[in-house]
């Protein structure tokens, strides 16, 4: 007698096979991309893509990206999948620096969406902008990034060093000093300084508020991790179930932290040589005047665009806007200067010939500007620069 399964199991079975079906398309139904644009092209793997070790966080991203790199070494560019999407790793540095210089303006998408009502401090960053609203963005923010608007910070920055050096001259000593930790605590005083308005001084006060906000705004764990493969490779994910990039606590205190500052401004009538300032000035005025002639060219070039590429209305800068360009800003120079920094410092610290060379141009230069550390005087450090970017190392 034939054996046969009841018919509610057979229908289980039969819908569960379709998912699978289906679920599996959708997760390949991208794969022949590149195949089909006769690109070269690491292949894709359903789920994980090109980029197995990253997706199960293996290893970083970036190394294995910079596998495919060497893999494909001589190409100009090779093709990837980022989960099921397809995406391009540009090889050859003359087409990056085309990219990036000549032809930036058609490269207008960056890859990565967060939800304007979910994680609005995200979706409003310069960073994750794109389209129409990221040319409009940039064109109206680059007249902060002038070198006469930079020059204007130095002594916030410099105000900043020096809390550093009088921490050291009280706590160094013959035991080893922790540069990364050092480097982390400049950063924060010198972005909460220019940016935000406020000078906790952290090398006094290291568990001020501020500085351990800070460092869970910048703090990267397993929840966060996760997170960001779901942002990149799955954003579809991040849409339905509306992930929040920072916690609530976080934005909340970033955002009342500029609100007061800027209150208090208004209030009083002050106002201050800093990001922030420049930034209230393109929330009330629609735009950042430029200090001269000079100043007006370089915004321009840093801009980018023509004003036929950009908006005629008129510009909406709004409370929001501006608290997400301050607490991009954050994220953007937080790991990354601190990074560069405590590297410069362990190499000057091993090889002993650079840092007598280094000290001896500080010094000389200091001389030549009173002994104070002015915009003038950092721009004649040109083997102080070499050094910060690396030429000098090995």
């Amino acid at each position: 007698m034939a054996w046969s399964l009841p018919l509610w199991l057979n229908v289980l079975l039969s819908l569960s096979a379709v998912f699978l079906g289906l679920f599996y398309y959708y997760l390949t139904y991208n794969f022949d991309y590149w195949k089909k644009k006769g690109v070269k092209h690491e292949k894709g793997w359903p789920l994980f893509g090109s980029l197995f070790s990253a997706m199960t966080l293996r290893e970083h991203r970036v190394h294995c990206l910079d596998k495919i790199y060497k893999k494909y070494s001589g190409e100009s560019f090779v093709g990837y999948y980022q989960g099921r999407d397809p995406a391009l790793l540009i090889l050859d540095p003359e087409l990056i620096k085309r990219i990036l210089v000549k032809d930036f303006s058609y490269f207008t998408s960056h890859g990565i969406e967060f939800d304007e009502e979910t994680d609005p401090m995200l979706a409003k960053s310069l960073f994750a902008l794109d389209g129409q609203r990221w040319r409009d963005m940039r064109s109206k923010l680059a007249p902060t990034f002038t070198t006469g608007k930079i020059k204007i910070m130095v002594p916030h920055m410099a105000e900043v060093g020096q809390n550093w050096l009088k921490f050291l001259s009280k706590n160094v000593s013959d035991e080893a000093v922790d540069l990364k930790e050092l480097a982390v605590t400049y950063t924060a005083d010198a972005i909460g300084s220019c940016v935000f308005g406020v000078n906790y001084n952290a090398f006094e006060n290291p568990n001020n508020t501020f500085m351990t906000m800070g460092r869970r705004l910048v703090g990267y764990d397993f929840k966060r991790g996760m997170k960001a493969i779901c942002v990149i490779f799955f954003p579809e994910v991040v849409k339905f179930f509306k992930f929040e990039w920072f916690d609530r606590s976080l934005v909340d205190f970033f955002c009342n932290l500029l609100k007061e500052m800027m209150d208090s401004r208004k209030k009083s009538g002050q106002t201050r040589k800093d990001f922030l300032q420049l930034m209230i000035e393109l929330k009330e005025k629609g735009s950042v005047a430029s200090d001269n002639a000079e100043d007006e060219k370089e915004s321009k070039e840093l801009g980018g665009f023509e004003d036929s590429q950009l908006s005629s209305g008129k510009f909406d800068f709004s409370d929001v806007d501006l608290y997400s360009q301050a607490i991009g800003f954050f994220v953007a120079g937080f790991e990354n200067s601190s990074t560069q920094i405590s590297l410069a410092c362990l190499e000057l610290a091993v090889e002993s010939e650079l840092q007598h060379r280094a000290q001896a141009e500080i010094d000389q230069v200091l001389k030549e500007h009173d002994g104070k550390l002015t915009a003038e005087a950092l721009k004649k450090m040109v083997y102080l620069e070499s050094i910060v970017q690396g030429k000098e190392f090995k």
